[in-house]
């Protein structure tokens, strides 16, 4: 015969992928008849944009285009010249296996990059850069919470978990007409261009998350009046997006990630016919993540007075959200440049970061580096480059109690802002702004009974004496003397003036066994 059990559902994130998958480059570069002959490499910028993902199957498919811009000198050695060339790409990242509600971020990163002049109009560019995604799939697990026989004895826990009420991903496009400042020459050239996305709110709100926050973006250009002067802006653009998140509300704590995966300019003339304006588009993924916080109950043991009984037992995984993580660093770091002594700054940027977080001896600790990059100029007005992969970190006290479980620090870091000054040794020091944020997350482990089966020609104490006496020794548990005779638990405790029925026995003591 089957027990029959009442049932709730707790859900959880399941991972199908997390992880990076390497991608070649090579391209063999040949200069538009515009550009003028090479001299010497700067930098050869490198950058993989993420134009689509999709999820077919157990395959994540991505289509994306590798920007690469090369920075050098032309036989002046006095102009800052730019070569640029996109080159599109395709990826498929196998999955664990075939999801149901599957979400994904996409991200790519750079590796390595090897540039160099086979002669004045020939570049050969080598590397690799990666495409790195997390595949997260919404999954039910069943519980037993109640058994609906009254003959059965059970068991039960409560616990403390965070359960996953949303999970969405979503990609969208922010198209934005730019103005230079009135102050500044027009456009003849872009050099360089980065967009972040910092989040600054996040609230569920009725099955979706609203995201507000900034876009801002970087531009280094060459002017229009003589293509020798070099010109910085800064734009910053509020936003407010829902993010998809089925099944969020506003008892629900949020987790939310969004990354600009692609950056494209285009110059425009202003009404006086002047390059004073850019369209810029900015291509936008986003994992949101919801989770609930609710006591959980379920059964752990269980056994039948009337029959013999065999349970059913699995590992029950509760997941418990600590704390969301937004936290920020201030790093100065100083870029020497090996006796060249810096004159003018001419731009300084970063173009990774990278962070992990731990807890170790009462602390949350995040360590991370970022690769500062700085284009100079010397006393003579000659441009040079220089770049420096860089250490920060972060610690503070970590108080929370998460039982027996440990916790494990989920995070992810972002430069929002750099500012320099030129020392008095003709260095710079350069102050970075970062952002951390994540989660942390603890797991705890219970068995619980997952269903239950009896024989019901094998009745116990069937012909057995009613009463009987057992010497139980201290330190037993009643629950285990109760379940290997066959009786009661709260008949054994009524019948021996017995109250705490979770507590081994403090002493040693004779009991009462009454069969049903």
């Amino acid at each position: 015969m089957e027990y029959t059990f009442n049932r709730a559902e707790y859900a959880d994130s399941a991972v199908l992928f997390d992880g990076c998958q390497e991608q070649p480059l090579d391209l063999d570069v040949s200069l538009p008849d515009y550009c003028p002959d090479i001299q010497r490499i700067l930098k050869c910028q490198v950058t993989p944009c993420i134009l689509g993902h999709s999820i077919s199957g157990d395959r994540l498919e991505i289509d994306g285009s590798v920007r690469v811009r090369v920075l050098y000198l032309d036989s002046r050695e006095d102009t800052v010249r730019c070569c640029e060339m996109d080159s599109g790409f395709s990826a498929a990242i196998p999955l664990r296996e075939p999801g149901v509600r599957l979400c994904a971020r996409v991200s790519a990163r750079v590796e390595y990059v090897n540039c160099r002049a086979a002669s004045p109009r020939r570049l050969d560019i080598h590397g690799a850069f990666s495409v790195c995604a997390l595949v997260l799939d919404r999954r039910i697990q069943p519980i037993c919470t109640q058994a609906q026989e009254e003959q059965l004895e059970q068991r039960q826990e409560t616990a403390a978990a965070s359960m996953l009420a949303g999970l969405g991903s979503q990609q969208f496009t922010v198209s934005e007409t730019l103005e230079i400042n009135d102050s500044k020459p027009p456009v003849e050239t872009i050099l360089r261009s980065r967009a972040c996305c910092v989040v600054q709110d996040c609230r569920p709100v009725s099955g979706k998350l609203l995201a507000k926050g900034s876009l801002r973006i970087q531009v280094l250009y060459a002017s229009g009046l003589d293509g020798a002067s070099l010109e910085n802006m800064e734009f910053e653009i509020p936003f407010s997006q829902m993010v998809d998140c089925d099944g969020a509300a506003e008892d629900c704590r949020c987790l939310l990630r969004m990354e600009v995966t692609d950056l494209t300019l285009q110059i425009r003339n202003d009404a006086n016919g002047e390059a004073m304006r850019l369209d810029a588009e900015m291509r936008i993924s986003a994992l949101a993540q919801a989770y609930r916080d609710q006591e959980v109950r379920f059964i752990t043991d269980a056994y039948s007075t009337e029959y013999e009984t065999q349970p059913d037992y699995a590992s029950l995984q509760l997941t418990c959200l600590d704390q969301v993580i937004q936290e920020s660093i201030m790093q100065k770091t100083p870029l020497e440049a090996g006796g060249q002594p810096v004159a003018q700054v001419l731009d300084v940027w970063n173009e990774m970061a990278s962070v992990t977080g731990e807890i170790q001896n009462g602390q949350l600790v995040f360590s991370g580096k970022m690769n500062l990059c700085m284009l100079a100029a010397d006393q003579q007005g000659a441009p040079f480059y220089l770049e420096k992969l860089a250490d920060f970190s972060l610690s503070r006290p970590w108080n929370e109690d998460v039982g027996a479980g440990v916790g494990k620090v989920s995070c992810w870091a972002l430069v929002t802002g750099l500012s320099f000054r030129i020392t008095s040794n003709g260095g710079v020091e350069v102050s970075a702004e970062i952002s951390v944020s994540g989660s942390v997350f603890h797991t705890i482990s219970r068995k619980m009974v997952t269903g239950m089966h009896g024989d019901e020609t094998c009745r116990k104490n069937d012909g057995g004496p009613a009463l009987c006496l057992y010497y139980a020794a201290e330190g037993e548990s009643l629950w285990d003397i109760a379940r290997s005779h066959g009786v009661s638990l709260r008949v054994l405790c009524e019948e021996n003036g017995l109250t705490d029925t979770d507590e081994a026995l403090s002493e040693g003591q004779m009991l009462l066994l009454a069969s049903n």
